[in-house]
């Protein structure tokens, strides 16, 4: 079973991504699922969770219809906004419209946040419980910047259904970057013991001449060791990090390459299970009923 458990579609025609202003302009245009089919189809991909691009309660109903229209998207992590007294009511109604059944985890770009110590604000830290305790998971997307302001959130919230995203954003375009304050402040993360970690994120953080398995490998070795097979999942950011079938293949083999001396449970695990497990998909409960 392979599951993608980070995959992006967008169209800035139909709202503001303040992010863009700063990327490859290649990235400013339309991805959505006709464009992903091929990889999806080509690779035997069995499942991809759609992620939330733009904090915006629009986008998130767009992708639950999409996840509605598609059955090789499994679920989508929406966004809704933290810091209202009704984030349990905003969820309520996501889940009502169409696709809301799909609606598996929230985010929010903290990343984006002038304010380092966002995440551990206490309308934050009391939205994201409202979001737990709603039966979803929540996903952090935070640099090394925020990282100290989640290991508070992991505080106040311990045995919580959180994942790290994207490793954390360690600094893959520095050669020694992996000595520094990412690796310890990861490893306090992987203390508590509910926190699951995205191996995704990292193909366009690196200049050409760093995209390579002996640039990333040290940051994936540090996680694999402080969080173990069983807390990690595979995602192939597309279409920000991969933007064509032989792009994301390079990622997938990559992890394999990381994952190669794991049992085949442990591999099982990185590739689909803890994705299916996390976001509660449902993949290998249907192919027990069909066993």
């Amino acid at each position: 079973m392979l599951v993608d458990a980070h995959a992006h579609f967008w169209d800035p025609a139909k709202g503001l991504y303040p992010w863009m202003t700063s990327v490859d302009p290649v990235l400013a245009m339309e991805f959505g699922p006709d464009g992903m089919a091929p990889t999806v189809h080509e690779l035997s991909v069995d499942s991809v969770v759609l992620a939330q691009a733009r904090s915006s309660l629009d986008e998130t109903r767009e992708l639950l219809a999409v996840a509605a229209a598609w059955d090789w998207v499994g679920g989508v992590i929406g966004w809704v906004d933290l810091t209202a007294p009704d984030v349990a009511d905003t969820i309520a109604w996501l889940r009502a419209g169409p696709g809301g059944q799909f609606l598996r985890a929230i985010r929010h770009q903290a990343n984006e946040e002038t304010d380092p110590h966002w995440l551990a604000r206490d309308d934050v830290i009391k939205g994201t419980r409202a979001a737990l305790d709603s039966g979803l998971a929540v996903d952090l997307l935070c640099w090394p910047r925020e990282l100290p302001a989640a290991l508070e959130l992991l505080e106040a919230l311990p045995d919580s259904r959180l994942v790290l995203d994207h490793l954390g954003k360690p600094p893959v375009d520095q050669h020694q970057g992996w000595k520094g304050s990412w690796t310890q402040l990861v490893r306090r993360a992987a203390r508590h013991d509910s926190l699951m970690v995205k191996l995704c994120g990292l193909l366009y953080e690196a200049p050409p001449h760093l995209q390579n398995l002996d640039n990333f490998r040290p940051y994936l070795d540090i996680v694999l060791e402080a969080f173990g097979p069983n807390r990690l999942m595979f995602g192939s950011d597309w279409p920000v990090s991969v933007r064509s079938t032989s792009s994301y293949r390079l990622w997938l083999d990559m992890v394999f390459a990381v994952i190669d001396d794991l049992s085949p449970s442990e591999k099982a695990s990185v590739l689909g299970g803890a994705a299916d497990r996390f976001y509660r998909l449902g993949l290998e409960e249907s192919t027990e009923a069909t066993t």
